[in-house]
């Protein structure tokens, strides 16, 4: 839990939450909405540093007080109350302190370990091949920062850092995290993706098991998934006028496993290679779409990787050929086909346009409501090449 105070004279216009039985003026109405921002700041810069299913925030504002719950689909926010007049602010303060870690909203899953841990030693020093060198130097990096190092336990054990990657989505969104984590069953090192998937679209694992199912080339190996147990959001319960264009979604707990660690496709080392790992990908995304009619619908930069594959010459000796592998495929869609083209699937679909932006294709940002076809994830893959080659 987090707490902001604000004194007695600015506790009205920099109370982040506009009561139902205020009128704000226009000059308030700057205050208000900076307080808002920086309190939101707080929330997101706390979850984006700890391993957290939901926080509280305690706003005092003057002899006034608030009270917010965060988690990944939103914020409950209480009344203002005076906490002189009112002991609910004391009694809760009571409860909170007697609360376990997981009632507080600290994650199980992730164990706090010391630097000397014989286990980060053990991740360390083990033997990687020389073509995967950097994937041990990334490792190293994330342990050597000044981010808690964990070990997941999911029934299986893995060891992180400072995250690879980590989505600047705020406090609220799917929340990716994208970690070089060390396998402690097989001491080798994988990708471990850590996300709050929407609850109502299918799994990324799921996806990736089908393409394994096919041996679609260039794509992530599946080693596990799942989603954490007992780990929901709760805000959209709580939403009494849901919108259908923009409902609050519930959110779920959800980690993936992959073999692969590969290297940004931004730190290709010529032209040749660039276009070789984009051809890769082209070719992971047409048997997706023929074999098993997926269609990706996030093509982009960040989506595309590079990855070593060793390949034995004719004299016996090996060499390494860096390879494209499609990654991120949680926003893919299934459909079906018809005489008259295609249909969507019958399954689940999100009700916001995919993609990235600086990548989606011209029809989609003008046509918000245009349906994404394969049209647009080849015109994203050229906007790759076009920007990477630029």
């Amino acid at each position: 839990m987090h707490i902001v105070f604000r004194t007695s004279d600015v506790a009205t216009t920099e109370d982040p939450i506009l009561s139902e039985d205020e009128i704000e003026s226009e000059i308030d109405a700057p205050r208000r909405l900076d307080a808002h921002r920086q309190i939101i700041s707080y929330a997101a810069e706390l979850t984006a540093r700890q391993h957290r299913t939901w926080l509280f925030t305690l706003t005092i504002l003057g002899t006034d007080a608030r009270l917010i719950r965060w988690d990944r689909a939103g914020g409950v926010v209480t009344n203002r109350f005076n906490y002189r007049e009112d002991s609910s602010l004391a009694v809760f303060l009571w409860r909170f302190c007697h609360l376990s870690m997981e009632q507080q909203g600290y994650d199980p899953t992730a164990t706090r370990l010391d630097a000397a841990d014989p286990l980060i030693r053990r991740a360390l020093t083990v033997d990687v091949p020389d073509h995967q060198l950097y994937i041990r130097d990334f490792f190293n990096e994330a342990i050597s920062s000044e981010w808690p190092i964990s070990e997941r336990i999911e029934h299986r054990e893995y060891i992180v850092g400072k995250p690879k990657f980590n989505a600047d989505d705020g406090i609220t969104g799917r929340a990716t995290r994208g970690y070089v984590a060390f396998d402690m069953k097989t001491e080798k090192f994988v990708w471990l993706k850590d996300v709050w998937r929407i609850a109502s679209l299918h799994r990324e694992g799921d996806i990736v098991h089908e393409l394994n199912d096919v041996d679609a080339p260039y794509v992530p190996t599946l080693v596990c998934h799942g989603d954490v147990q007992r780990q929901r959001t709760l805000s959209q319960t709580f939403w009494t006028d849901p919108s259908e264009d923009n409902p609050m979604e519930e959110h779920i707990h959800y980690r993936l496993v992959v073999a692969e660690v590969g290297r940004q496709l931004d730190e290709f080392r010529n032209g040749l290679e660039l276009v070789a790992v984009i051809r890769d990908c082209l070719i992971a995304h047409r048997i997706a779409y023929e074999s098993l009619s997926i269609l990706h619908q996030d093509i982009s930069s960040g989506n595309i990787l590079i990855i070593p594959e060793p390949q034995k010459t004719r004299d016996g000796t090996v060499k390494i050929v860096w390879r494209g592998m499609l990654n991120d495929w949680e926003l893919c869609t299934k459909f079906q086909r018809s005489d008259e083209g295609i249909v969507e699937d019958s399954e689940p679909s999100q009700n916001f346009a995919t993609g990235t932006w600086a990548f989606m294709s011209a029809n989609l940002l003008q046509n918000g409501n245009a349906q994404h076809v394969l049209q647009d994830d080849l015109e994203s893959f050229f906007h790759v090449l076009l920007y990477n080659a630029v």
